[in-house]
């Protein structure tokens, strides 16, 4: 039996289009509108969720990020949000050298700032107008992506969007995030991330370091829940 190979091309010519059609359809049903957030401090906070735009766009993904750190380069479908006032508070809060303090044995980051970084950038954030239009502006999104790093003002986000959201890793998760994960996290080794400690303490340290950690985790509970 011979088949007419001008027919044969013919036939899968003509269907050649209906295929490419339905491949755009199904990529365009199954593409995103994805909302990434960080309030981290340093700007090496951006850089997994950088990474994770170059894997999602060319996907089909839609990608907005919000961050304190105005953009370096252009990466093609990422649409970066950088509130003013969110820039300029990060700007002039975290001159910190975390990495010399350590090597010292200095605290990294001075324990009572940690937490007055935390309301009073979410604060900055939220009263900015450009955040405010933004939230105002009748975006829809399927998934957030939130720091692990100060997630809680970025929740709000989740609310308001009323959407599903994860969690990402661009720092070692603080305690209070791996006991919510399930994880154990004993204060006998475990070092508050604020104390230049290790998991090598003494009793005097174990007992400061037990102090830090309640006191870090009621204060937590009562600025969340207010």
């Amino acid at each position: 039996m011979q088949i007419d190979s001008d027919a044969y091309t013919d036939m899968y010519g003509r269907r050649l289009p209906i295929v490419t059609a339905s491949l755009a359809v199904i990529n365009l049903c199954t593409s995103a509108n994805i909302l990434m957030i960080t309030m981290g401090g340093t700007k090496s906070h951006k850089i997994p969720f950088w990474e994770l735009a170059r894997g999602l766009i060319p996907r089909g993904h839609n990608v907005t990020f919000i961050s304190a750190f105005p953009a370096d380069f252009l990466l093609p479908g990422l649409e970066e949000i950088t509130p003013a006032g969110l820039v300029f508070y990060v700007k002039n809060f975290t001159n910190w050298d975390l990495v010399g303090n350590r090597m010292k044995g200095e605290e990294p980051v001075p324990p009572l700032d940690m937490v007055r970084y935390g309301y009073e950038a979410c604060d900055v954030l939220l009263s900015d107008t450009e955040t405010k239009d933004f939230l105002y502006s009748r975006h829809r999104f399927d998934l957030l992506i939130l720091d692990g790093a100060y997630p809680e003002c970025a929740l709000g986000f989740v609310h308001h969007f009323n959407a599903p959201f994860i969690y990402i890793n661009t720092v070692g998760f603080y305690t209070g995030s791996i006991s919510l994960g399930g994880n154990p996290t004993p204060y006998s080794v475990t070092p508050f991330l604020a104390l230049s400690l290790t998991d090598n303490m003494n009793l005097y340290q174990r007992t400061k370091n037990t102090l830090w950690n309640i006191a870090a985790n009621t204060m937590h509970s009562v600025m969340v829940s207010t």
